[in-house]
Formats: structure tokens, sequence, C-alpha cells
């Protein structure tokens, strides 16, 4: 398979100058899409070794050949949670080069080249209008206002806040974002290897709760079980975002505005249960094939489901093409590709 196979499979797709995937304009402009879920440089950079932090400035290389999703045309599929095929076990030549490909040099350049003008480059190539960045924090980071400092009041970027759940001042840190502008917070379990249940992370929501701003986090695992045998340290952050350590937080605070991430990954089933539970939470499609964009919105309805895209990890194409697959009527695009995160944005 080459991307020219792609483009004849899914002919809604064209190749932009950078060689990667777009929707063709006329297929979706007249939604103004917001994306719920990206992230840029500034925002993610502070997880990189400090060696190799310094920032890219190169709008001409391939998002889709450096990241680990899809990893690669041979691994591409759009009827896949994250746009990918996964080898059936860790030990075998293509399970070894998936492991090099999720933590290794191409993800990391990735990363660094993921400036601001990049990202707008490819919204515009992907006709969307807003993008909200979400920062990952560092205990004593400074990723939310190095990324607020980033857009510098452009109008098309809605920044949330992010605090780490070990850092010693997490009310002023909070007090000082919110200050500063921040419209909700971003939560991130598998990065910061602690349980969404634990007294760590239940002080932090406790706390961003009374925020009365949107909350999204993180949910699910990455990885489908037929990828077995993966070292225990990566199981462990997997697991750190299991749908199961959510309940708490739903049955404590039943009206928490908390979106859940990527539609839960491959735990989608799970999810649905839980959005049928507990009314009040939010999903982002990231990383969802149309046909569990359409189960959810058979069984929950459209008006809780955000677009998102988990850029520059993934061309947004994919995700646009996934939910104009999934949905049957304008009332329900309108509203997943920009009308609900208005409503939740206020």
């Amino acid at each position: 398979m080459n991307k020219n196979d792609i483009l004849f499979s899914h002919n809604e797709l064209m190749l932009t100058d950078t060689g990667d995937f777009a929707v063709h304009n006329e297929l979706i402009e007249q939604y103004k899409i917001i994306d719920f879920h990206t992230h840029i440089y500034e925002s993610i950079y502070a997880g990189l070794p400090s060696v190799i932090r310094r920032k890219i400035i190169n709008n001409s290389n391939s998002f889709f050949d450096m990241s680990c999703y899809p990893g690669g045309v041979s691994n591409f599929s759009l009827n896949k949670v994250g746009y990918r095929t996964w080898p059936e076990t860790v030990f075998s030549k293509e399970g070894i080069n998936t492991l090099l490909r999720l933590y290794g040099k191409g993800v990391l350049s990735l990363i660094r080249s993921a400036t601001k003008e990049r990202l707008v480059h490819d919204m515009n190539k992907s006709s969307v209008a807003s993008s909200v960045l979400l920062p990952i924090s560092t205990i004593k980071g400074n990723e939310t206002q190095e990324t607020i400092k980033a857009v510098n009041d452009d109008d098309r970027f809605i920044v949330f806040g992010s605090v780490h759940p070990l850092d010693k001042n997490i009310e002023i840190e909070i007090d000082q974002q919110l200050k500063l502008g921040v419209k909700g917070f971003k939560i991130n379990p598998h990065v910061w290897g602690i349980d969404f249940d634990s007294p760590e992370m239940k002080n932090l929501i406790g706390l961003l709760y009374e925020t009365q701003k949107p909350i999204i986090s993180c949910s699910g695992i990455a990885i489908p079980h037929t990828f077995r045998h993966l070292p225990k340290g990566i199981w462990k952050n997997m697991r750190t975002q299991d749908l199961k350590k959510f309940l708490y937080c739903f049955k404590q605070f039943p009206d928490i505005n908390l979106i859940l991430a990527h539609g839960g990954l491959e735990q989608n089933e799970d999810l649905i249960k839980l959005m049928e539970e507990f009314p009040n939470v939010y999903s982002d499609i990231s990383m969802q094939p149309s046909e569990n964009i359409r189960n959810m919105i058979t069984n929950i309805g459209y008006e809780r489901l955000l677009f998102g895209s988990d850029y520059p990890f993934f061309n947004q194409a994919f995700s646009i093409l996934s939910v104009l697959k999934a949905t049957e009527s304008e009332i329900e695009r309108k509203a997943i590709f920009r009308g609900n995160a208005e409503f939740l944005l206020g």
C-alpha cells in the first residue's frame, strides 16, 4: 500500500503540499470546524529529553510519515481505532518496529516541528476554523503560559490550562491560569503515569471542578489486547486511564463538565455505557473510526460528541472523514463539528 492507494480507497481525501492528507474543502468548508484536541510544540515539548527540545522550523515535512499513528501507510486503516492496525505480539519484527515508532525518532521530530505556524497551515488545508490547544504540564512547568504566549491572542485558538497533580502549589497555579484566561483544563493520566482514581488526581479534579470550567482527560486504553506482552511500565501507564477508574468522579461530581478524550480509545463500548449512565459526560471522537462514532450517535445521541483530532499526531483529515461517514444528517454534522463545542465553551 502507498499514499495513492489510500487516495483511491477514499476519494474524499487529497494530499497537501507537505505529503499529509486533507479532505477536499468543498465537502467541509461550510462547517467552520472547531478541533477540540490539538497540541503545539510549546504545549508538549517539556516531555522530551532536554538535549533534543529545540524547536524545528520546517513546514515541508510530512507529519503523517513521522507519526506512530498510523505508523506508515502499510499500517493505515480508517476502520480501526487510531486508524492503524497492530501486530499480534511485541515478539516479532513488526512488533519491535511498532515499539520503535511509538517512542522513536520520528515522533520526537514531529513534536519539535509542531509550531503554531504549522498548525495554522494545516488548519487552513483542512478547513478547521478554530483549535483548542491542550498543554501537558510537568511539575512546576510553564507549558500553559508558554502556549498562551505562542498564540499571542490569535482568536483562532482556545487555550486550556494544565496543572500537574504532584505540584505543591496546585491552587495557586489554577488561579494564575484562570487569570491568564484559560477556557478549561487538561488531564493526562498516561503521560503523568498517575491513575485517574489516585488520591493525587482526586485532589486535582476536586479543585478543577470548583472552577466550573470544562475538563478534558485522556481516557481508555490505547493499544488492543491483541498486541500482547508490552513492557510492564508501558502497560502500567496505559491502565492509568482505564475507564473503570472514572466511575468515582461521575458519582462524586454528577454535574462535572468532563470530556473523555479519544472516545475511550479501545474501550469505546465501555465509554458508551458510561455516557448512557451519566448524561453530563462529553467525549471527543479523535482516533475513532466511523463505525464507532455511528454507534455512539445511535446509543447516546450526537449532542455530547465533539470533533477532535489529537494533532499533530494525526492528520485532521482522518477524524473529519470519520465524522462525515458516521453522520446521517446536517444537524448531526453541524453539532459535532462545531455546535456542541460552542455550547460547552459558552
